[in-house]
């Protein structure tokens, strides 16, 4: 029974079972306290998953295509994050790279070029670049000045969230609550998932998302002991008042912004882009 109980523990797929198992119940709890019935959220859980809605027995698949439209990011965000654990760090830097690559893929979508198939591919990528710097900073900080890289996710979280806010309103047609609608070459909508999921704002992110699964997967699986070697060469150098600087700062650099730079497909949903006045909270 010990032995049972001790390969459970160290069993990463049980570990997380337990994680979710444990967080619905603290979740109960907390709803029960303030006075709501807890059944109303698994019910509403339920209808986001399936479509289908208990209480008046109709089904409507929009509920299934919004929950995967709305799923990516919190996956990507979560790719980062996973990323830098899995080296010795701890990302929580993912909101701000989020928002500086959203920010640049505004940008690249109302003053780019309007080309059918290039538009929306180089806000993409112009996005992807800026993310990995922003990112890059927190490695370069870590390696070489060994700053914290909890402090300055955190600090570099709010600059992006008020210099993004100081960009969007610089657009054209922007007010202080959206920027002017994308042109259609800016977008990534999908006729196809929008018609079969009756109108939902699911599109081509969704492939992202996959890429940047199978794309960490790959890293993690094939390249994991030169991963763990590189954070760890990182740590120990820390622990010992030493700088380790030079190729293996790729470490950090990725850790921080590897998947989360995936997630700048987000400004396309909608056709426009919301001017922030808070925190996004994914992570």
């Amino acid at each position: 029974m010990k032995l049972s109980r001790e390969r459970l523990i160290q069993s990463d797929g049980a570990v997380s079972v337990l994680v979710v198992v444990l967080g619905f119940l603290v979740g109960t709890i907390l709803v029960a306290l303030v006075g709501k019935n807890p059944l109303n959220m698994y019910k509403a859980i339920f209808q986001a998953l399936s479509g289908y809605n208990i209480d008046n027995g109709k089904m409507n698949i929009r509920y299934i295509g919004e929950t995967l439209n709305y799923s990516v990011p919190f996956i990507l965000c979560g790719l980062s994050m996973g990323f830098a654990n899995r080296v010795g760090l701890f990302n929580i830097g993912g909101e701000g790279q989020y928002i500086m690559g959203m920010t640049i893929a505004q940008m690249v979508a109302l003053l780019g070029p309007q080309i059918q198939g290039l538009h929306w591919v180089l806000a993409i990528v112009c996005a992807i670049l800026i993310g990995s710097l922003w990112g890059g900073l927190v490695g370069v900080l870590k390696a070489k000045y060994e700053v914290s890289e909890v402090v300055s996710t955190i600090m570099l979280n709010y600059i992006a969230l008020y210099l993004s806010r100081i960009i969007s309103l610089q657009m054209p047609g922007a007010t202080t609550y959206k920027t002017a609608d994308f042109p259609e070459t800016a977008l990534i909508t999908n006729d196809f998932f929008t018609k079969i999921t009756n109108y939902s704002l699911l599109n081509n992110g969704i492939f992202m998302m996959i890429i940047a699964v199978i794309v960490f997967w790959f890293i993690m699986e094939k390249n994991q002991s030169r991963v763990w070697y590189a954070g760890n060469r990182i740590q120990q150098g820390s622990s010992k008042g030493q700088r380790y600087s030079g190729g293996k700062i790729h470490c950090p650099f990725h850790g921080h912004c590897r998947g989360v730079r995936w997630t700048r497909w987000w400004y396309c949903c909608t056709g426009f882009l919301q001017v922030w006045k808070g925190t996004l909270r994914y992570g």
